[in-house]
C-alpha cells in the first residue's frame, strides 16, 4: 500500500477535491474576476493575478453539481500548475474555494470509483475519506481544453468584477 501528501479543497460545504501537493502554487483571497461573455458555465471568469489572466474552472458546474449559491461566497482562491501538451512546460488555472486547503495523506486502500459519469474527464482517481468521495483533480484535463470548446468572446466584452 502506498500513502501519498495531496491537499484537499473544498469546494463547497458538501464537496471536495484533492490535488498533490506540487500542483498548488498560492491561495489568495482577494480576486478580481474577469467575466467572459458567452463562456460556459464551468470556465465563466477569469483571475486576474500577478498580471496574468488565468482560467477559474469550476468543477461542480462541470460536473452538473448546484454551485451557483457558493460562487459568489468564495473565501479563496487557488493558484495552481500544470503540465501542458508542450513537454516541460507548466501553466496556471484558478479553482475557488469554499474553505482554506488542508494537507491530508491518501492511501491505495481507500480508493473508490469516481462519485459521477462528468468526474472522469478531470478527475485521475478518487478515494475515500470516511464515508466521503474525494476525486482528484486532473488539471491538465481541465485546463488544457482546446479553446475551440469556449465561444470566441471579443476582448472588449470581457468586463472586470469586483471581489
Amino acid at each position: 500500500m502506498a500513502i501519498a501528501k495531496a491537499l484537499r479543497l473544498e469546494l463547497s460545504a458538501t464537496q471536495s477535491v484533492a490535488i498533490a501537493l506540487h500542483e498548488m502554487i498560492a491561495v489568495i483571497e482577494d480576486v478580481k474576476l474577469i467575466h467572459v461573455p458567452r463562456a460556459p458555465a464551468h470556465c465563466r471568469f477569469l483571475v486576474l493575478w500577478q498580471e496574468q489572466l488565468l482560467p477559474l474552472f469550476d468543477p461542480l458546474e462541470w460536473c452538473a453539481a448546484t454551485a451557483n449559491a457558493r460562487r459568489g461566497s468564495a473565501q479563496f482562491h487557488a493558484i495552481v500548475s500544470y503540465e501542458t501538451a508542450i513537454a516541460d512546460r507548466f501553466a496556471l488555472g484558478c479553482i475557488a474555494l469554499h474553505s482554506f486547503p488542508a494537507a491530508i495523506e491518501v492511501d491505495d486502500a481507500d480508493a473508490c470509483a469516481l462519485p459521477a459519469p462528468r468526474w472522469r474527464s478531470i478527475a485521475h482517481a478518487c478515494f475515500l475519506d470516511g464515508d466521503v468521495m474525494i476525486p482528484i483533480l486532473d488539471l491538465a484535463a481541465m485546463f488544457g481544453r482546446p479553446m475551440e470548446q469556449m465561444a470566441a468572446t471579443p476582448l472588449d466584452d470581457l468586463a472586470i468584477l469586483a471581489p
